[in-house]
Order: structure tokens, then C-alpha cells, then sequence
């Protein structure tokens, strides 16, 4: 193997908290908007390509076995929800699922090969592979129904960086509303007058930080801070509780090794 593994080179950091100091050389790696960060990164994947290279067959042959062991094409088992159940599809070929729903009480279990919205009384509700047309990445961080089933939640990261953009889709007409929230973190719950959205905000450590809600159909400047976790050692996360009559914040503890 004549493939040489990259070094990334020392660079001291004096980090200072608590009173207490510490060097740490490979800081400089966080930054990802700085040239050389890419640079090394680069070379890091060009040597695993290099190493792995004679794996390659392999690889394939373990690809092929394991995609011939999976039905792409499928349908989840419905979760019934009010009025509708709800449920995914994938589809041969497409990288991404699609949530849709039809009314309570349909008869049997969706028929995975039928075309998504086709089947009587079957609505998509989101296609991801539309979301995601035009990207080098997609997912999908949250999704949400108001409790009146008109509205959706639903939060995508084109980045990679999990900084979400909240969105809002009226469910009655398909269409997208005004409202577009940055820098979202995961966990999203509607309160029960079917308009108002929490969601959380991470801080700068990427750690969930504020609860803030949005009312939808209105700007994102309207937004309103609902709790601030201060604690750097705390997570938390916010959803609907089971009876609907509340949401919740769940808190825990970060564990420190």
C-alpha cells in the first residue's frame, strides 16, 4: 500500500473555562468555512478511497445483496390520528419517503405499489424527493399535523449542518405559507388553537437551547421565546402529550466522560 494517511498539522488553542486552561492543537478543525479544514478533509476521504479501493467488488457485491433483501418500493402500517391515518411510502429509485394519510377506517393496509395520492380518499401530504430536487443533501428534521389536520410543521436541512428551516403547508390546498423560520432544532408541537407551533433553537454549541413558538401565517419576527434552558448541561425537546391538552419540554442531563 503505497498510499500515505494525511497529518493534520498542530495548531494551539488555549482554551480557558473555570479557571481551568487547556491546549487543544486540532481547534482549527471546527472551523468548517476555512479553506484548509476542506482541504484536509479532502485528503482524508482521497486516502480511505485509495485504501479501499481493492474492497471496492465487495462492496458492490454487499450493496447488491443487501438492496436485493429490501422491497424499496413499500408502505408503513397506518397510525390512525382523529379523523385520518397517517403513513410513508418509498419508492424503487427515489432516495426519499413521502407522507401521506387517508380517512380513519379505510379498509386494509395501503397497497405499497399504488401511486402515491391515488387510492380514494389518499392525500400526500409531503414528497421529500421534491424537497430534497436540487440539493447535494436533504433530511428531514421534523413533521407535525395541527390538531384540526389543516396544517403542517415541518422542518428540512439542506446543509448537512442540522440548523433546520421551519416551514408551514396548509393542507387544504397543498400549497406552502409565508412563514419561514431559520435555525431550527428538532422537536415541534402545536398548541390546541390549531395556529401556534413551538419548536426549539440550538445555541452556538449545537445544544437545544430556547423553546420559542410561531404563529403561523404570520412573519417569523412575530415569534415569541417560550422557555431558555440555561443550563449547557441540559437537552431538551418539546411535544405534544398524549391527551393533547398539554405540550411538554423533556429535559436530561448530559452526560460528561
Amino acid at each position: 500500500m503505497s498510499a500515505t494517511p494525511p497529518v493534520a498539522p498542530r495548531r494551539p488553542t488555549v482554551l480557558r473555562a473555570h479557571g481551568d486552561e487547556r491546549v487543544d492543537d486540532w481547534f482549527w478543525l471546527r472551523d468548517r468555512d476555512d479553506p484548509q479544514v476542506r482541504e484536509y478533509l479532502e485528503a482524508e476521504n482521497a486516502y480511505t478511497r485509495d485504501v479501499m479501493a481493492r474492497t471496492e467488488p465487495l462492496q458492490q457485491q454487499l450493496f447488491e445483496e443487501i438492496k436485493s433483501r429490501v422491497q424499496e418500493t413499500d408502505a408503513s402500517a397506518p397510525v390512525r390520528k382523529g379523523p385520518y391515518e397517517y403513513f410513508s411510502r418509498t419508492i424503487e429509485g427515489r432516495q426519499y419517503g413521502i407522507q401521506c394519510r387517508r380517512p380513519a377506517g379505510t379498509p386494509g393496509l395501503p397497497d405499497p405499489f399504488a401511486t402515491p395520492g391515488t387510492p380514494p380518499g389518499e392525500e400526500v401530504l409531503l414528497d421529500q424527493n421534491e424537497l430534497a430536487a436540487g440539493h447535494d443533501y436533504f433530511a428531514l428534521g421534523g413533521f407535525a399535523v395541527s390538531p384540526d389536520h389543516t396544517r403542517l410543521a415541518y422542518s428540512i436541512d439542506v446543509t448537512g449542518g442540522e440548523r433546520y428551516e421551519l416551514r408551514f403547508r396548509d393542507l387544504t390546498t397543498g400549497d406552502d405559507l409565508p412563514d419561514v423560520v431559520p435555525d431550527v432544532y428538532y422537536g415541534l408541537a402545536w398548541a390546541n388553537d390549531d395556529r401556534t407551533c413551538f419548536y426549539v433553537r440550538p445555541d452556538a454549541a449545537m445544544r437545544p437551547w430556547q423553546v420559542w413558538r410561531q404563529t403561523s401565517a404570520s412573519t417569523p419576527r412575530s415569534g415569541a421565546r417560550a422557555r431558555v434552558a440555561t443550563s449547557s448541561s441540559l437537552s431538551g425537546r418539546r411535544s405534544p402529550a398524549r391527551r393533547g391538552s398539554w405540550t411538554r419540554t423533556t429535559r436530561g442531563v448530559r452526560r460528561r466522560w
